[in-house]
């Protein structure tokens, strides 16, 4: 059932290009949504055009004659069907996406248009515009969604800086690209988040799971790479088009599905953030140690390359920018080498400085408002990379040792500034020191990468309305611990048991539907060692 629309909605686009009837990019126009009074707008309402051609999944509407006429539109070889071969192009890529999409993965289709544009095929118009999803109406199709029924804009003549000579792979990656953002139209058409981060970073990597070999988004890393400080959620522009990257983390970690779930939960979650928390929580990873994990990841890219990172990353154009590299020792103080905003990230690399039987010795101190994670990953000369990852709560410092410094190539230092269950428009600081230290150690460099103390770090999100994540430090070998909840009158409600190791643990605990609210004490016990913590429990 159509229902008539006059509310603000975020229309995703492929890039931030200038619409000839508009006057504005994308930004731009995203920007305007808020004072709307009529959807969409005349420049985009659907354009009546000279020649419509099917698919099975689409209809494709464009001219062959006059200015909006499609590229060599006189060209109808393979096959000879009456049909431009342009036009014959992009119904087999969009077909392609359909079936990578919807058939292969799960995702669900777009939902239906009652039939506007003449059948209850998806329309897709070709014009100007490069590349463009239009919600156009809530549908009931799937019910209990925000989901909106929609058309798309796709260019007539997508030859580019990088392609003069032939539109077809830039063709490729438009067509994957924008049917994805059809598909999160099936789930939920506009959200409360500040930029369509999400959106746009998950279409620039889906057009990967249709169109490998194509990479027309290695263009867009820059925009990334080079302000990787900033936020994740907060930046727009450019800058979200490039960190496409993170999604192609989730799916090489995860699979592809674990996108689709992100969506899922959007349907009843207004930031796609905690959706992506929620997904993360539900599948006991957790979301911190992850998101340093995949900071790191970016350093190996490019020259920098080592096994075990993005598949592709010795293709990447570039690796992330360093604010710091170190070959001298003792470094002094470095103290605010790089202000990074929530989930933006700095990168340090520690050369060897070629000192016999050495171990480098790395002092962290921590933002005075705000806690910080960082990751230390040991660079062997070939082979693979091992990392330490370490929670430095608000105020806080820690200091962590690296032997046999002097059979590695190098150390890089990753530092993030964790997600905290709710968005944070701000910067924290951090500065550090590092020094060799030549007294030899039998102390391997895992099991010196520890935390100083059992340490616990507190659960998040907090407040919660149905599971939680507990993260604690442990700085001894692999050992068993107990985990228990009680209410505050100090009944147990609860317990469940698990294995600490090294470094940063996790654990998820959800609350039973038919406990009250309130707030909850919890306990982690290992071996002779305890330490309690409280959270706050609501519907």
């Amino acid at each position: 059932m159509r229902i008539a629309c006059k509310i603000a909605i975020i229309v995703i686009a492929i890039q931030a290009i200038s619409f000839a009837d508009i006057g504005c990019t994308t930004g731009d126009f995203i920007l305007s949504l808020p004072t709307a009074h009529v959807w969409p707008p005349l420049a985009l309402t659907r354009p009546s055009l000279q020649v419509r051609y099917d698919t099975e999944n689409f209809r494709i509407h464009f001219d062959i004659t006059g200015n909006n006429a499609v590229y060599q539109s006189d060209v109808d070889i393979n096959p000879h069907d009456g049909v431009p071969d342009y036009v014959n192009r992009m119904g087999e890529y969009l077909e392609s996406s359909r079936l990578a999409f919807v058939n292969l993965h799960g995702f669900d289709p777009p939902p239906p248009d009652d039939g506007l544009g003449g059948n209850d095929l998806y329309d897709v118009y070709v014009t100007e515009i490069t590349g463009l999803v239009v919600p156009e109406f809530p549908s009931d199709h799937y019910p209990g969604r925000q989901a909106y029924s929609s058309y798309m804009f796709i260019g007539r003549d997508l030859r580019n800086q990088h392609h003069p000579d032939d539109p077809i792979p830039f063709l490729k990656v438009t067509c994957a690209h924008e049917y994805f953002h059809a598909v999160q139209m099936a789930y939920r058409a506009f959200g409360r988040d500040e930029t369509p981060w999400w959106y746009e970073l998950s279409a620039v990597s889906a057009e990967e799971i249709v169109f490998d070999g194509v990479n027309e988004l290695y263009y867009y890393l820059p925009d990334y790479y080079l302000k990787i400080d900033k936020s994740l959620y907060l930046t727009g522009g450019s800058h979200m088009y490039g960190s496409w990257v993170f999604a192609q983390y989730l799916c090489q970690n995860h699979g592809f599905e674990f996108i689709r779930r992100i969506f899922e939960k959007l349907i009843s979650l207004d930031q796609s953030i905690n959706a992506i928390s929620v997904v993360f929580a539900e599948a006991n990873l957790n979301f911190l140690t992850e998101y340093a994990d995949f900071m790191s990841w970016n350093y190996f890219t490019a020259a920098n390359w080592r096994p075990g990172f993005f598949e592709e990353g010795p293709d990447f154009p570039l690796s992330v920018p360093l604010i710091r590299i170190h070959d001298i020792y003792p470094t002094g103080m470095v103290i605010d080498p790089k202000t990074i905003e929530n989930l933006g990230g700095a990168h340090i690399v520690f050369n060897d400085p070629g000192v016999p039987k050495s171990t480098l010795v790395i002092h962290f101190y921590g933002d005075d408002n705000y806690p910080l994670v960082f990751a230390v990953g040991s660079i062997p000369d070939s082979g693979f990379v091992t990392f330490g990852i370490y929670y430095v709560p608000p105020g806080e410092s820690l200091s962590v040792r690296i032997p046999q410094f002097h059979n590695l190539d190098a150390a890089l230092m990753t530092v993030v500034w964790p997600y905290q269950g709710f968005t944070i428009r701000d910067s924290a600081d951090f500065k550090y020191s590092a020094e060799i230290d030549t007294i030899e150690t039998s102390i391997s460099s895992e099991e010196t990468m520890v935390p100083a103390s059992f340490r616990l770090l507190g659960n998040y999100p907090n407040p919660f309305n149905s599971a939680t994540i507990i993260n604690f430090e442990w700085n001894f070998s692999s050992e068993n611990y107990k985990f228990e909840v009680v209410d505050v009158t100090g009944r147990k409600i609860g317990e469940m048991t698990g294995k600490a190791e090294i470094g940063l643990n996790a654990l998820r605990w959800r609350m039973m539907e038919n406990q009250a609210c309130g707030i909850y004490l919890y306990k982690i016990t290992i071996g002779g060692f305890e330490r309690t913590g409280r959270m706050l429990y609501l519907k």
